[in-house]
């Protein structure tokens, strides 16, 4: 019946979140590592049942062509990488953070070719499910130079030219990393950098924040997309219409003051219409980039 069905999944809910609250910080960030590196094993192995394994059901996987969401579309869409006697790259864990409630965990390293040189970064983050499994439920790599590009060779070079972001930059930064980061539920991690917008349809450079959690640990509280609007908004920025769209999976919006705007997008499981019975994840993943910018300027960002 499936009332037994409920049950028995919710008994199988609280003993796993039971375990998790036993165990330590540093033991539940050794479990997530040794479950990444299986996870790269069933790559070097070619054991594709393995790498299925290791992936929540509903899992989103980002690539170059877009995301991939659910078990199935991942490894159908990871099968190719399975092909052949040699895989064609590998990758390690190198830091992991699991958040206080044991339930979440980032896992990030460097992906390296055949030759085991570095050619891209992975972020993954894992969540322990019902069966006392750590899964991948989201998994985005970076290509090298993934945090920052190469300092300007000139001497000569001001705040913004290659290098650090300028101050006023890294001032709206701090604060916008300081207001996430008190979010309950939340991993946040901060970097410096450039990637490609593209809802911009530009090259970026500035601080960017990334932060995931899940909607249950927000208790009601704002998601750190309003928390951005709300600490900008409150200090004068203003919001760009130009630079905005809203769907049931995620939202993109931009808000400037003077020549510094700061572009913040979302991204969650928004349900299926088409099945009732589907269950959202709970999980999101905000990014903010704060950048020095010229929309009138069709070419790079003073930034650069």
């Amino acid at each position: 019946m499936k009332w037994k069905r409920l049950f028995f999944a919710a008994l199988l809910l609280s003993a796993a979140a039971g375990s998790a609250v036993s165990a330590t910080n540093e033991e539940l960030a050794r479990a997530v590592r040794e479950a990444e590196r299986a996870f790269a094993r069933s790559m070097a192995e070619r054991d594709l049942a393995a790498f299925e394994s290791f992936v929540s059901n509903e899992a989103l996987f980002f690539g170059g062509k877009g995301v991939l969401r659910g078990r199935a579309a991942v490894v159908a869409g990871w099968k190719r990488f399975f092909e052949g006697d040699k895989a064609p790259f590998s990758w390690e864990p190198e830091r992991v953070e699991v958040l206080d409630s044991g339930r979440l965990a980032l896992s990030s390293g460097p992906v390296r070719d055949p030759d085991g040189k570095q050619i891209a970064t992975f972020n993954s983050i894992w969540r322990l499910e019902a069966d006392g499994r750590w899964r991948v439920i989201f998994d985005k790599g970076c290509p090298l130079p993934c945090e920052s590009k190469e300092p300007a060779e000139s001497g000569d070079a001001s705040p913004g030219e290659g290098g650090e972001p300028s101050p006023g930059v890294q001032e709206a930064c701090d604060r916008i990393y300081e207001a996430v980061l008190v979010l309950p539920g939340t991993m946040v991690e901060r970097r410096e950098g450039a990637y490609y917008d593209e809802n911009v349809e530009r090259e970026l450079t500035g601080c960017m924040i990334d932060v995931s959690g899940s909607w249950s640990e927000l208790g009601g509280r704002a998601n750190p997309g309003d928390t951005i609007y709300r600490l900008l908004a409150g200090e004068g920025w203003k919001q760009e219409p130009r630079y905005s769209a809203d769907g049931p999976d995620g939202t993109f919006f931009a808000l400037s003051k003077g020549d510094i705007w700061c572009f913040i997008r979302g991204r969650w499981d928004g349900g299926d219409d088409a099945d009732p019975e589907y269950v959202p994840s709970d999980v999101y993943q905000f990014f903010a980039c704060v950048t020095r910018f010229d929309a009138d300027d069709p070419g790079d960002i003073e930034d650069e």
